[in-house]
């Protein structure tokens, strides 16, 4: 193919009608209209897959350098400048659901009903990936401190799903004062660990002392739906 036809056939080439796109103005504006259909019949294929029993729920980088208004930086990535997306995976490494950072599809959204949300933003990813899992039958996901709310685990003990996750600190609602510091935990060593349980939730919360000075992780799970 010459240079020419290519630059011809990239400028006609639609996959929405942009008669119809929204203003940024509008409330529904949606930021990736014109490729809209493409990343949803995308996703509804992966959707298509029967779930694997564990799934995990992180972020990933696309590489990009252009000029968007949705290219994001992660210093701490491999590729530090891109697409931020959301993405729930299987064991397998296999990609069930996606959604990009800063422009989720609308008409997802709006399947999230208001009850549904936590009103933390990375809490409702969660939940929005999760929303696909068949519900009270031992699905396990699994997530990083981001993402991370007592009242995310609350909510997919609620669908019957069991979690597990990393959390911050500040978001532990008061729980750090029954647990020991981490100095505490370093004077008794490498792999020492405390935890509280929460008898009206069933949520468990285990810090522990890893290998590195001050290394204490926390984390927060489910038991088992009855």
């Amino acid at each position: 193919m010459s240079r020419n036809r290519f630059k011809k056939v990239k400028a006609f080439l639609h996959f929405n009608d942009n008669s119809k796109a929204l203003g940024k103005n509008d409330s529904s504006y949606d930021r990736l209209y014109k490729i809209r259909p493409l990343l949803q019949m995308l996703r509804e294929n992966c959707l298509t897959v029967p779930p694997e029993e564990i799934n995990s729920v992180d972020e990933q980088i696309i590489p990009f350098k252009g000029k968007s208004s949705l290219r994001r930086y992660l210093p701490k990535k491999p590729k530090k400048w891109g697409f931020k997306i959301f993405s729930r995976n299987g064991q397998s490494g296999y990609c069930y659901d996606i959604e990009i950072e800063g422009a989720p599809d609308p008409q997802d959204a709006n399947e999230l009903a208001p009850v549904d949300q936590i009103g933390k933003s990375g809490g409702d990813v969660v939940l929005r990936m999760c929303s696909k899992l068949p519900k009270n039958q031992n699905y396990k996901v699994f997530f990083d401190n981001y993402f991370t709310f007592p009242e995310l685990l609350s909510k997919l003990k609620q669908w019957g799903i069991c979690a597990v996750g990393t959390i911050r600190p500040d978001r532990l609602r008061g729980c750090s004062d029954v647990l020991k510091s981490e100095r505490e935990l370093k004077m008794e060593g490498r792999d020492s660990f405390c935890g509280a349980v929460d008898l009206n939730t069933g949520t468990t919360v285990v810090r522990w002392y890893d290998k590195k000075t001050c290394s204490a992780g926390i984390k927060l799970c489910l038991h088992p739906p009855n």
